[in-house]
């Protein structure tokens, strides 16, 4: 995207969020994707879009955040904020107000980041029991992955599957556009 095709898409989104007595708020995830030319360009439009009605968050890598910066302390406009993890008793807190039972010590330091807590909750329910192995971010992550995204028990999943798999070669073929009729990703 070039600047004007920006300053477009933001004022557009400015209008429409002021209709609705509301801010536009911008979410630009997983900046160190793109290269240094058009991240230095994204986060100049992003600045001045910031400038005006419009709330602009940006995620990136910590290093690409430095670099993306340049050598000042401090990028003009831009604050930063550094996610860490959560104390263990308030993980606890969390899991106990779930109405899931006990969990074990490894697993509540491994639950300390919201992302996987958050998945956790979602992929054990009240009553599930919690497999003694998931001790590890890939097992938590396989877990939700077949109790949530292409469980067994689902008929839509073979489907699914057969989804996925087909816009995973379009993506390493180098297609971002992707389209679903029917049923299939729902």
């Amino acid at each position: 995207w070039g600047a004007d095709q920006l300053a477009a898409a933001l004022e557009l989104g400015r209008f429409a969020a002021r209709q609705h007595g509301r801010r536009l708020v911008v979410g630009v995830d997983g900046l160190e994707n793109i290269g240094q030319a058009q991240r230095t360009g994204l986060l100049a439009g992003l600045r001045m879009a910031a400038e005006t009605a419009v709330d602009i968050c940006v995620t990136s890598r910590l290093l690409e955040w430095r670099s993306a910066r340049g050598t000042a302390e401090r990028r003009e406009g831009w604050a930063e904020i550094e996610f860490a993890e959560w104390p263990d008793e308030r993980v606890r807190e969390f899991v106990n107000a779930s109405g899931r039972p006990a969990i074990g010590e490894d697993l509540i330091r491994l639950l300390r980041t919201p992302f996987l807590l958050d998945l956790f909750l979602l992929t054990f329910g009240r009553q599930a029991d919690v497999p003694p192995g998931i001790q590890t971010r890939h097992a938590i992550l396989q877990a939700y992955w077949d109790r949530r995204i292409l469980p067994a028990e689902d008929e839509r999943s073979a489907e699914r599957h057969h989804l996925l798999l087909s816009i995973a070669g379009d993506e390493a073929n180098g297609s971002r556009a992707h389209a679903c009729i029917g049923n299939t990703a729902r």
